[in-house]
């Protein structure tokens, strides 16, 4: 009996000791972008459709994480103001109402930077630990 309540604890702890979390999020847009720095209410406005274009006159085009990841979650709550749930009700009413659609969805970090770095106006977030010389962060949030 102690053997498997040892075991289901070392099997705990490893759960626990990779669960993925995040070094804080960032707002990027490729590199070369005219975007210099973006507000929260800036961003907030992108990605909830109700701003189209960057500061800079090119179409907006936001891509999000997956729904349920950790990112998407902490960007939901914190830059856009609402939980996961809402984030869903809020696009249901627009897209019944002929408001708009939901961003893209990507995958990961990497098909997020691919998104902004090929898309004219692409915007997304992504973990602070993977931008790297292709994109410019221009919000942080942690």
């Amino acid at each position: 009996m102690r053997t498997r309540i040892l075991t289901v604890l070392c099997f705990c702890a490893f759960a626990l000791t990779t669960t993925p979390v995040f070094a804080g999020g960032v707002v990027v847009v490729a590199a070369n972008s005219g975007v210099g720095s973006l507000s929260k209410a800036q961003v907030k406005s992108i990605f909830l459709g109700k701003k189209k274009r960057l500061p800079d006159g090119t179409r907006a085009v936001p891509v999000n994480q997956t729904e349920g990841s950790p990112l998407y979650s902490a960007f939901n709550k914190k830059v856009l103001g609402k939980s996961d749930a809402k984030i869903k009700q809020y696009w249901s009413a627009r897209m019944f109402s002929g408001k708009g659609n939901p961003p893209k969805v990507a995958k990961n970090d990497a098909e997020v930077i691919e998104h902004v770095t090929s898309q004219p106006g692409g915007i997304g977030y992504i973990d602070a630990a993977s931008a790297d010389e292709r994109v410019k962060v221009v919000h942080q949030f942690d």
